[in-house]
């Protein structure tokens, strides 16, 4: 167990030093945008139906087909009714929450986005606070960078 000596806090929160450059440089800005990339998109991302029938398969027990929602040319049908609600048609097979949110990503996946899924663990929050903290310090490491007091893992 790690006991502190220096800067002691209550339980629910940590301290920490760092000192860097008062400029950022392009490179540390890629540094941020690529962490911010693999950590705050979620931990799949789809850019074909394929990949999102698969992904919202295990996610949310969907049980979609590729083509589904389609038309013989491959644009998107419209599944809602004049009153902006699902068509009973399609409630049959879908709950209507899940059928919705798959139906909004393979929209946008349709006009070339991609779709990020990801969790996170309210029960693990404070964990995956001073972890996620700690990893964005470790990926812009450079001379400019420098942790003095940066352990947040006690």
């Amino acid at each position: 167990m790690k006991y502190r000596t220096d800067f002691v806090t209550n339980s629910s929160s940590s301290s920490f030093i760092i000192a860097h450059s008062e400029y950022v440089t392009e490179e540390l800005k890629n540094n941020i945008v690529k962490f911010a990339l693999q950590n705050f998109l979620g931990d799949v991302t789809c850019s074909t139906e394929e990949e999102l029938v698969k992904s919202f398969k295990s996610e949310y027990d969907g049980d979609f087909e590729v083509g589904e929602f389609s038309d013989d040319s491959g644009n998107l049908i419209n599944i809602y009714d004049e009153n902006n609600k699902i068509k009973d048609e399609y409630l049959k097979n879908h709950n209507d929450y899940i059928l919705e949110k798959y139906y909004i990503c393979l929209k946008e996946i349709k006009v070339g986005k991609c779709v990020s899924l990801g969790r996170i663990d309210y029960d693990e929050a404070e964990y995956m606070l001073r972890k996620l903290q700690h990893d964005f310090w470790g990926a812009i490491k450079d001379d400019n960078f420098v942790g003095i007091d940066d352990d947040l893992m006690y």
